[in-house]
């Protein structure tokens, strides 16, 4: 009877590893098979250093049990190496010497009150102005003609420059879209359809600017979001805290935001690229809205340089709401620039923190 049972647990125990194998290849594979082939490997990425550590800890545990588990382990692990540097990295040579970019998403410099502080777009300013880069790239940018004139309020801190092309506006001034802020002249500077919905925060700008001779192509973009709502953030925290879906209507809802924003990511990274292509000295902005773990990263990573990567150190979240341990902003260059440095400030501000990179 005994034997019965033990041989039942171990079939069940090694059903649990295979699954947990194929969930990791699965994430390997959302790295390089577009959403719009198959969605099916894309939400996998979310998972990948989950799925990494606990195939390390498989590995390790059957080395004298198993040795064929272990080697499939330690096989997967290998595998796995090529993508890990998007997530993970270590730089300790920082030189902060060249023109120096700052990318935020600023929530609308929290215009709704999100922080429910009233001294919150005060000290995003006084961030800005202390921290002083020559480039400014701001996501989720929003001004009007009154409390709120975040362009005047931006000149002032010494940025003349600007390139604004505004997604969505209203008649009494009010505008909301992306910016390029400079304390170098800006020229050329256009706008990018990336989505067919023209109201949509989920476009690109750009401007050319001359940077001790150097001519570069700045782009800021912001690619599809998932919308979650305030609704859908409670829900997300309320399983972490209890560890079970309460609710699978709003686990479904969530779900379906999620794959749909994969699929609309993948179109706007090959708009994206297509515009790019013509340029030399490309510096890209983006708050991705997806992680390193995803084929919109990959796609982008094959072509420009990841200032992390070069020189960031550990995992750099940059959101710090829902799952805080994400990268989702970054700051991208042509082979062509060197980058030298990159850093991430924290703050509470906005749910994006703010990246860093001085490049030359």
């Amino acid at each position: 009877m005994w034997g019965r049972i033990y041989s039942f647990f171990k079939r069940i125990k090694n059903i649990l590893v295979f699954v947990q194998f194929v969930a990791f290849g699965f994430s390997m594979l959302a790295h390089i098979i577009s959403p719009n082939i198959t969605i099916v490997f894309a939400p996998f990425g979310l998972g990948f250093i989950p799925l990494l550590l606990a195939t390390l800890f498989v590995g390790i545990i059957y080395l004298r049990r198993n040795k064929w588990i272990s080697l499939v382990s330690f096989f997967l692990i290998t595998m796995s190496l090529q993508f890990l540097a998007g997530t993970f990295s270590i730089n300790f040579n920082q030189k902060e010497t060249g023109l120096k970019v700052m990318s935020w998403n600023v929530k609308n410099f929290d215009l709704y009150n999100w922080t429910k502080n009233q001294e919150t777009r005060k000290r995003m300013f006084a961030i800005i102005d202390s921290a002083s880069p020559d480039l400014l790239c701001l996501q989720e940018f929003y001004t009007d003609k009154d409390g709120h004139d975040n362009v005047t309020a931006l000149k002032k801190l010494g940025y003349p420059y600007f390139s604004f092309n505004p997604a969505y506006k209203q008649k009494d001034g009010s505008q909301w879209g992306l910016a390029i802020f400079s304390k170098y002249k800006l020229e050329n500077s256009r706008a990018i359809a990336l989505n067919p919905k023209k109201s949509s925060i989920n476009q690109c700008v750009s401007a050319k600017l001359n940077y001790k001779g150097k001519i570069y192509s700045i782009y800021n973009a912001h690619l599809q979001s998932i919308h979650l709502d305030y609704e859908d953030l409670d829900y997300i925290e309320g399983v972490k805290k209890e560890w079970s879906f309460m609710d699978k209507i709003k686990s479904w809802r969530i779900m379906y935001k999620i794959l749909t924003a994969y699929k609309s990511r993948t179109q706007q990274v090959e708009k994206l690229l297509a515009e790019q292509n013509k340029d030399e000295n490309v510096i890209l902005c983006c708050d991705l809205n997806d992680i390193p773990a995803s084929y919109a990263y990959h796609a982008l990573s094959k072509n420009y340089q990841d200032a992390f990567r070069k020189k960031g150190f550990g995992l750099s979240n940059t959101i710090s709401v829902g799952f805080p341990v994400y990268r989702i902003d970054y700051i991208f260059a042509s082979p062509s620039i060197d980058i030298n440095s990159y850093k991430k400030i924290e703050n509470s501000l906005s749910d994006h923190h703010i990246i860093m990179s001085h490049m030359h």
